[in-house]
């Protein structure tokens, strides 16, 4: 509108002069869910995302939930479905049959080997919750602390953004953490870690999505669409 009063009175302007210089159009934004529907093993069944990798271990879907109950090793899947960027979220419901279960998600899985960030937590009462880079399958813990164990249901999310890595339970963060070793991966995944034998980690309602391009500065930003503005061209005079 703003660009139109100014051709109708012959007012010269250059278009970019009328965007506010904080502002820069929203991200491309993908999101990917999964209620894995459909039981049977997590790489070879057909779930709501066609082509799941597990990376490290095995993992079944029994029920509408993702699961593992190899004791003390570490299950690692993978999403095969790129996100539009490498600075994303991936979410779940956890729910486990054993207080010593770690469950959690996966940012930033390459799709060449099993390197990526990881957050998880169990639901034994004071127990860890973790953030950890993983390097060619081997873990290195960036932060940890304990905590009020989880409830079934509970939501576990980490988001990367940039070097920034954050772990939320539900609504609330957790941890924080930083690193710069992991770049340009654009798949989100799940992880699990039985602590009992014979006991199942569990996980379901899975989603990944990239983070909406939203400054702080500019709240509204999603749903101004400055990359219109901007094929704008001022009449000649």
């Amino acid at each position: 509108m703003l660009g139109w009063l100014l051709r109708k009175y012959g007012i010269p302007f250059n278009q970019h002069d009328i965007i506010d210089a904080s502002v820069t159009p929203s991200e491309p934004r993908t999101i990917i869910t999964e209620s894995f529907p459909n039981d049977g093993d997590l790489d070879t069944t057909a779930q709501d995302i066609a082509d799941w990798v597990v990376t490290t271990q095995s993992m079944d879907v029994v029920s509408g939930k993702a699961q593992s109950n190899v004791q003390d090793e570490d299950h690692h899947a993978r999403a095969n479905s790129n996100l539009s960027g490498d600075d994303h979220y991936t979410q779940g419901e956890l729910h486990t049959d054993s207080n010593n279960s770690w469950t959690g998600v996966i940012v930033r899985h390459s799709t060449d080997a099993v390197d990526h960030y990881e957050g998880f937590m169990r639901n034994t009462s004071s127990s860890g919750k973790f953030i950890r880079r993983v390097d060619t399958g081997t873990p290195t813990t960036l932060v940890s602390d304990t905590q009020t164990g989880t409830v079934d249901g509970d939501v576990v999310k980490l988001e990367v953004d940039g070097s920034s890595l954050e772990l939320f339970r539900d609504a609330d963060s957790m941890l924080t953490a930083t690193d710069t070793d992991h770049t340009g991966f654009v798949q989100g995944g799940i992880m699990f870690k039985p602590k009992d034998s014979g006991a199942n980690s569990e996980l379901d309602v899975w989603e990944a999505a990239d983070l909406a391009g939203v400054t702080d500065d500019y709240p509204h930003q999603e749903s101004y669409d400055a990359s219109i503005v901007r094929r704008v061209r001022p009449l000649a005079y």
